[in-house]
């Protein structure tokens, strides 16, 4: 093969480098939508590498509450929604493969509360969950009042109407989860109990189906035995109620 021609075509080979990276991105879709499952319009949707890198994606939600975030290189992302009037809401552990689509189950926003007094708890953040799921996730992180992770503590599921449905003792990582949980009226609460510590309760469980909802950090404020009724708690006020 004569020189010049080899040159040729190693050049048509090459050619067009910005082409091929925006074949390479992936795409986040997905819908928001409010407690009575109607769309929120005009939402700010922003994705965001999750391992400390500065890239961030921005997107506006349409009027049927779809939004769209195109070009993302592979990796992990947070999604943060936000809207006039809601709470926001962080999505994390959001994997994107090249050239994938991720289709994100549709995301419910609360409305954003003044003066509830702390009574009921939004979650930190969400997780994806890895598999497609009709129910949602419920966790958390247990720590005592010091910032110890606090394992062997009981946590019990509660659901309004029923009484407890389901109990598990917290990991070493002082982490529990309760999987299958129906979306929708229903009322979910845990109760948490460990010896040495005043019982712990976190009430209006917010159930997003197809994620997780971590709530963190559930602090137990240590107590000596014998001293643990909870008529003797200290009273904690916050927000609006100081």
């Amino acid at each position: 093969m004569p020189i010049y021609l080899f040159l040729v075509i190693l050049t048509f080979v090459r050619a067009d480098p910005g082409q091929a990276q925006q074949a390479g991105g992936g795409e986040i879709r997905g819908s928001i939508v409010d407690r009575a499952s109607q769309p929120v319009a005009h939402a700010e949707v922003q994705a965001r590498e999750q391992k400390g890198k500065t890239f961030v994606q921005l997107a506006t939600a349409a009027p049927d509450g779809s939004y769209r975030l195109g070009d993302l290189p592979p990796g992990t992302y947070i999604v943060r929604i936000s809207a006039t009037g809601f709470d926001s809401t962080e999505i994390r552990d959001v994997q994107i493969q090249r050239s994938g689509v991720k289709v994100m189950p549709a995301v419910r926003v609360e409305a954003g509360l003044i003066g509830d007094c702390g009574i009921g708890r939004r979650p930190n953040y969400c997780r994806l969950r890895g598999e497609v799921a009709e129910g949602g996730t419920v966790g958390g992180v247990v720590t005592s009042d010091d910032g110890r992770l606090v394992a062997g503590a009981n946590v019990t599921l509660y659901m309004q109407g029923e009484g407890p449905i389901s109990s598990q003792a917290t990991r070493d990582d002082g982490t529990f989860s309760f999987a299958g949980l129906r979306a929708g009226s229903e009322e979910y609460r845990v109760s948490i109990a460990r010896e040495g510590y005043f019982s712990e309760e976190v009430r209006h469980l917010d159930v997003l189906p197809g994620f997780e909802t971590v709530y963190l950090p559930i602090t137990m404020e240590s107590c000596s035995p014998g001293h643990c009724q909870p008529h003797l708690r200290t009273i904690h006020l916050i927000g609006p109620c100081a």
